[in-house]
């Protein structure tokens, strides 16, 4: 049966229990289930707190056990003997588990099993195409809809396979950030000025800090508010700065700082545009985009790839021409956009 990886976000006031005394509880996880744990050390802010990221490697029969037994653990508050994991070692003899997979089906509410029809074969590029048509359509589908992961093998018999998703699958195409609202004199809303930016995953701990301690410092500084989101855009973790022009300025050109590589090298900015700010950003016949190297010193490139309406503006070059450049592109995001 092939293996599948599968990564699960753990309160991390909560990952000592899955670890266990020694990680006792890790080790008689996977000789129960068969799945291969590893949980990382480092702690990431996330909306409901600090998280660590659990990854599985197994089946998906193996994968399934130990995401029940995970739950179990967590949610219970009776000791770990429970479960089958001795804390005394020496003392009796361990109780062996065995994984309730009827009370699995109920709490997943597995669907009936349909027969599995094949579909017909497209070309990834056409399968693209389609997924993002839709998803235009329908936004609030990007949520719900799970990776592109081969028909799993959970609970198959050779009589009647079944199409089922992988336990835990993720959303395949992240949700941009709804802009941020305030109210105004008349009771109405307005957006909130904000921007996007796209920071790299090794470099997400350093910006947020210990317990979140860098944010905060960023937004004392700056007088920006800023959330990391938990979905990727091209390997990279989404950053939103929301605040006056002035704010995300002095904010953004921190973040340049603390990304910043040794002196003297030079660093890539990403932005996440509205393809109702992409005219303004190129101008007529590309002389925008020629004016962030000539004004700035610094190379751009702007591809075609639609993230739900947006662009990736990609930005790079030394500090100095970054910040002047990122100073430009949030004074652009603030202006009106250029009649169509």
């Amino acid at each position: 049966m092939a293996e599948i990886e599968q990564e699960i976000k753990l309160p991390a006031s909560k990952a000592g229990r899955i670890v266990g005394k020694g990680g006792k509880t890790l080790k008689e996880i996977t000789r129960q289930t068969g799945a291969k744990l590893d949980l990382s050390r480092d702690e990431v802010q996330g909306d409901g707190g600090l998280t660590r990221a659990l990854k599985l490697r197994g089946s998906s029969n193996a994968i399934a056990m130990a995401c029940e037994l995970i739950d179990q653990i967590m949610n219970s508050s009776a000791s770990l003997e429970s479960f089958g994991v001795s804390n005394n070692s020496g003392q009796g003899q361990q109780q062996a588990f065995s994984p309730p997979l009827a009370r699995f089906d109920q709490v997943h509410q597995l669907p009936p099993p349909v027969p599995f029809q094949p579909a017909p074969v497209i070309d990834f590029h056409t399968a693209k195409m389609q997924m993002e048509a839709l998803l235009q359509m329908h936004p609030s589908l990007a949520t719900l809809v799970p990776s592109m992961v081969p028909q799993s093998s959970l609970f198959q018999s050779p009589q009647m396979p079944y199409m089922l998703p992988p336990p835990l699958s993720q959303p395949m195409i992240p949700a941009i950030p709804n802009a941020k609202r305030k109210r105004v004199s008349n009771g109405e809303e307005e957006q909130a000025p904000s921007c996007i930016i796209l920071v790299p995953i090794s470099a997400v701990g350093g910006l947020i800090g210990k317990a979140g301690s860098g944010l905060k410092q960023l937004s004392a500084e700056s007088g920006a508010r800023l959330s990391v989101e938990r979905d990727e855009v091209l390997g990279e973790r989404m950053v939103t700065v929301v605040g006056n022009e002035s704010a995300q300025m002095q904010c953004v050109q921190s973040i340049c700082g603390i990304l910043q590589p040794k002196a003297g090298e030079t660093l890539n900015l990403k932005f996440l545009i509205p393809d109702t700010i992409t005219g303004a950003i190129v101008g007529k016949k590309g002389v925008g985009l020629a004016a962030f190297k000539k004004d700035f010193g610094v190379g751009v490139e702007l591809p075609r790839e639609d993230y739900q309406g947006h662009r990736v503006l990609s930005v790079t070059g030394v500090v100095e021409g970054l910040q002047a450049a990122s100073a430009h592109i949030i004074h652009t995001l603030g202006a009106p956009p250029l009649p169509r």
